[in-house]
């Protein structure tokens, strides 16, 4: 009873933990395992990639006019280059039709074969376009498409073969097209400005030894290009920094957008829920544990016999508890991290997102001092009890009768009803904390 709801908490806090993307992961998540970086062709408009943390892109400042450079002069010291080409799906892109459905994916020209997208899209079944006629699609749009591999689709009015399904490593169902480098010219080059988005538009993964600095990400930005840079993830600046642009200086508040007062409920918030799965945990071990002291009836008994007081018996059956809770908890500890392990795969489906490395975290034994002191609080009453037994009938196999206190019953009472008026009288839209409140103080009542 201890070790089941640790194991679910231990397995929630896995998850949300390893599902969160660190500045690296997220930039991994777009450029593959490979690439050092990812540069847009130049637009019109300069470019701003919001560093330490890679993801925010914006546009600002001046229109840029004259001649646009090239790949060579925006990034010289790149070793390898892969060209791409992105334009997002949605009701103003190319239709693509199969069986008489109709659908508006990203489309995407990305020779995936190539070492430098390595990580970028996994091969589910059949292979990868080897002509200009060949496409690959994500196995959401084959679902909604009813399509097979074999079959044919029409992007704006051109077919093509499906020879393969693929998963994206950005997001499983993200339906795409995917296409060998001028699949769909016939499209047109989409805009990479302020009304299509950063990512629309030709642009190149490539290879630059020692990384994309922030000397090299301000200059290419500057000429008009977006950036996505592993170094700039990799090496990330405190968001007062000079170094970052005025425009998308945070100072402080880039990873956090809560203030001090939200933070201050949201940690009160959650306090309140973990008294309550406390409180709920109590009252389920609570009666195992007088279960248990009445079995031991007869062996407490001898103990006060010998000369033990009532301290010495609490002791023993608080011991008890503290032992159990320990090892409820150690069991969901182990037991929740296992479960995590081989669900990983419905994990990373149900959440539609790669996952990384494993992420335990401290908090994991915060949870498991919980429970121990959950099972040294649920056997505080039956030890309170124990040591209050009648020692003489418990050695002649009568059962003893504790005396309750008088007044418990009725200090109960008041708290069910206090907490029942707290939840009903002080609760309002928007408003948790008085809910949670009256639970636990009805809970606290139902312990006597």
């Amino acid at each position: 009873m201890i070790g089941l709801p640790v194991g679910v908490i231990v397995f929630g806090d896995v998850a949300f933990r390893t599902l969160q993307l660190g500045p690296e992961q997220q930039v991994t998540t777009e450029i593959g395992d490979v690439a050092d970086a990812y540069v847009s062709a130049p637009s019109s408009r300069v470019v701003i990639n919001s560093p330490p943390n890679g993801e925010a892109g914006s546009w600002v400042g001046r229109r840029l006019t004259g001649e646009r450079p090239s790949l060579e002069e925006l990034v010289p010291e790149a070793t390898e280059s892969l060209p791409t080409r992105f334009s997002y799906g949605g009701e103003t892109a190319a239709p693509v039709v199969a069986h008489e459905r109709r659908e508006y994916p990203s489309i995407r020209e990305l020779d995936y074969t190539d070492p430098l997208a390595a990580g970028m899209v996994e091969q589910l079944d059949g292979h990868a376009p080897s002509s200009p006629s060949e496409v690959v699609i994500t196995r959401d749009l084959a679902s909604t498409l009813a399509v097979e591999v074999g079959d044919h689709i029409t992007v704006a009015d051109v077919d093509y073969d499906v020879v393969g399904l693929v998963r994206l490593t950005y997001g499983e169902d993200w339906s795409q097209v995917i296409g060998d480098v001028g699949a769909f010219d016939h499209l047109g080059s989409p805009r990479n400005d302020a009304h299509s988005g950063p990512l629309s538009g030709p642009g190149w993964l490539i290879d630059v030894p020692g990384g994309l600095d922030y000397d090299a990400w301000k200059r290419i930005n500057a000429q008009g290009s977006y950036v996505i840079s592993r170094y700039v993830a990799e090496h990330p600046l405190d968001s007062c920094s000079k170094e970052i642009p005025p425009q998308v200086r945070m100072c402080g508040e880039l990873f956090n957008s809560l203030d001090g007062t939200d933070l201050a409920e949201a940690a009160a918030l959650t306090g309140l829920l973990i008294v309550m799965g406390l409180l709920q945990v109590v009252l389920l071990v609570g009666p195992a544990f007088a279960v248990g002291r009445r079995t031991q009836e007869r062996d407490l008994a001898l103990v006060s016999a010998v000369g033990g007081d009532a301290k010495a018996v609490r002791r023993i059956v608080l011991s008890s508890g503290l032992i159990l809770g320990l090892a409820g908890g150690l069991t969901g500890l182990v037991g929740g991290i296992v479960a995590f392990s081989v669900l990983r795969p419905v994990v990373a489906g149900f959440a539609d997102q790669r996952l990384f490395a494993t992420d335990l975290r401290r908090e994991l034994l915060v949870v498991l001092v919980v429970a121990t002191v959950t099972g040294l609080t649920a056997a505080w009453l039956p030890a309170r009890a124990a040591s209050r037994q009648d020692v003489v009938a418990a050695l002649s196999g009568r059962r003893s009768r504790v005396r309750a206190h008088r007044g418990l019953p009725i200090a109960g009472a008041l708290a069910l009803l206090t907490g029942i008026a707290v939840a009903v009288l002080g609760t309002s839209p928007g408003e948790m904390a008085p809910l949670l409140i009256g639970a636990v103080i009805s809970e606290l009542g139902s312990l006597p």
